[in-house]
């Protein structure tokens, strides 16, 4: 699997590699020559039957839960060279079910959309083989061919926010930049985490003592899951995995690494585990809900959750509007509106009956 180059460097010697950078050369010069698009098409399955086969090859009949997972791959920091073998051997779980799931959806008459996804999976899928025949089966391999930048920058966020918004206006999608558009997937993971904690804990909003409405960190409610009985609420794996995601998916606003198509693939997989919808579930219809939102003991927990809050740092005097089963959005609004009122009246009695006694001392 490996190559000397002329200067001494030994280079990964991949064939389906090879025919798929000519063959996607070829075929983006002339997107209209039928014969070009089937051979490219052919040798884009090829180089993704190979990864499969290399990742069953590495892993050898092995799997890993997203417990297992989610802590090894959803990390912005690799400290050591046994974390990172460990990191490897989950990312290959990953990118195997990313490939398969992604061969399952491609099709020959889609093909003039594919120039970035080759592009993308021929640096991602070569990178990763790369340390894996380093640092796992210490291959003496000092180099590759196709490394891509892995970092975007402002004005590369920009384009892609603008295609984005007129991406229905397009016609074609092979001018898109999927690099670039496809970190909003990690924006949706956390904004969608974001409310399905809000849904498991069960409140409406939480005011200050002005009435206005606190903004609490997304993370804050899956912090307190993870300190409270594992029986108190049915997840489909633990709160403390949730979030590691959680916070893997608010990274991307930090920094301008660009994760790996396979590591934000699984973690939308995380994610539908938790709602109950997976990626198959796009192309074959819904399967039934999980199920996973029920609280054992209302009352407790809802006491565990105000005296959690009273202890983070910015929140002093606040409110909770506790949501009440079966309530629409319309009731949950009229319910918060009456009590902000009555809230409001016993605030203008209190100013009240403080001038009164001012006067009174006057």
């Amino acid at each position: 699997m490996t190559k000397s180059g002329t200067d001494g460097e030994v280079f990964l010697d991949i064939p389906e590699l090879s025919r798929l950078e000519t063959d996607t050369s070829s075929y983006f010069k002339d997107t209209a020559d039928a014969r070009l698009s089937s051979r490219f098409y052919s040798s884009l399955t090829a180089f993704i039957d190979f990864c499969i086969r290399y990742a069953n090859d590495i892993l050898r009949g092995e799997t890993y839960s997203f417990e297992q997972t989610a802590p090894q791959i959803f990390v912005t920091c690799i400290y050591d060279r046994n974390q990172f073998r460990t990191y490897l051997r989950h990312a290959l779980h990953a990118s195997r079910l990313y490939l398969s799931e992604l061969k399952r959806r491609m099709s020959p008459d889609d093909t003039v959309n594919y120039h970035e996804l080759s592009c993308t999976l021929m640096a991602e899928c070569e990178w990763l083989i790369f340390k894996c025949e380093t640092y796992i089966k210490g291959t003496r391999v000092t180099a590759i061919r196709h490394r891509q930048a892995n970092h975007t920058d402002t004005c590369s966020l920009q384009r892609a926010a603008n295609q984005l918004m007129f991406l229905e206006c397009s016609g074609r999608l092979d001018g898109v930049d999927f690099s670039n558009v496809k970190p909003t997937v990690m924006f949706l993971v956390g904004r969608c985490l974001d409310a399905v904690g809000r849904e498991l804990a069960g409140y409406h909003v939480i005011v200050d003592h002005d009435d206005n409405p606190i903004n609490l960190s997304g993370d804050l409610i899956w912090r307190f899951l993870c300190g409270i009985d594992d029986k108190s609420v049915n997840l489909p794996f633990s709160a403390d995995a949730i979030l590691r995601l959680r916070l893997w998916a608010d990274s991307q606003i930090n920094h301008k690494h660009l994760y790996a198509s396979y590591v934000q693939f699984y973690a939308l997989e995380m994610l539908g585990m938790v709602i109950g919808k997976t990626s198959s579930d796009d192309v074959h219809g819904d399967r039934p809900k999980c199920g996973c939102f029920h609280i054992s003991d209302c009352s407790e927990y809802k006491t565990q959750f105000e005296k959690f809050l009273k202890k983070q740092k910015p929140l002093r005097d606040f409110t909770v509007i506790w949501n009440n089963n079966g309530d629409t959005e319309t009731e949950m609004s009229q319910s918060y509106r009456s009590t902000m009122s009555k809230t409001r009246r016993f605030g203008r009695f209190k100013q009240q009956i403080i001038k009164l006694i001012h006067k009174f001392i006057e």
